[in-house]
């Protein structure tokens, strides 16, 4: 069985959440010691054998960008989004993670790869987590966001509403998986604020 302790440990308090500098598009997230991004110093000269639509290079000590290739460009993000969608789903409490829940008509039927989930069937948010970061499974994220918001709709509107609340500029979302590109949407310099945000949390 998996279990979240398995995942990358993406929502846990640590060092480096990062705001943007001004003028990079963004809203601080909170008052505190966080480290703004500046892309001042930035290079963006081509690095030989790098061929991508867009990127970014982060000093994660002092939130310096080292290189930059069209960071705000706006691109599909497929299973990135399933980050927004621990970061809202994570119970607060531990005990939390191993409360079962039913699973509902509306969390099953997404296509893409999926782990087989089945209305009847009672799961916990801790293994829903897991198969959603570590197996990538497009049911478990929906399983998620219905137990979280009480429908795929609601949650997306978390999730957006999340998204300018941490200063996602450059950020959309459709659905809790990324297996629709339609109006899902970010960047790889958002992609990063979200990451360092993640982290920040409890």
């Amino acid at each position: 069985t998996l279990s979240l302790h398995d995942a990358l440990p993406i929502c846990r308090r640590a060092a480096g959440r990062r705001r943007p500098a001004p003028g990079g598009g963004t809203t601080p997230a909170a008052a505190g010691a966080l480290r703004p991004m500046s892309a001042a110093r930035a290079s963006r000269v081509p690095i030989p054998g790098v061929d991508i639509g867009a990127g970014i290079v982060v000093d994660s000590a002092t939130g310096d960008v080292l290189w930059e290739h069209q960071p705000h460009r706006r691109l599909p993000i497929a299973s990135l989004t399933k980050l927004m969608t621990a970061y809202l789903a994570e119970p607060r409490a531990a005990h939390a993670l191993r409360r079962a829940f039913a699973i509902t008509t509306a969390m099953v039927g997404v296509p893409g790869y999926t782990i087989g989930l089945r209305a009847g069937q009672h799961v916990t948010p801790q293994d829903m987590l897991a198969a959603a970061l570590i197996a990538s499974a497009n049911d478990a994220a929906n399983a998620l966001a219905v137990h979280r918001a009480g429908s795929l709709q609601g949650f997306v509107g978390m999730m957006n509403a999340a998204a300018r609340r941490l200063g996602l500029a450059d950020t959309r979302y459709s659905n809790p998986s990324g297996i629709f590109d339609a109006g899902n949407h970010s960047s790889a310099w958002d992609v990063e604020i979200g990451r360092a945000s993640c982290r920040e949390r409890v």
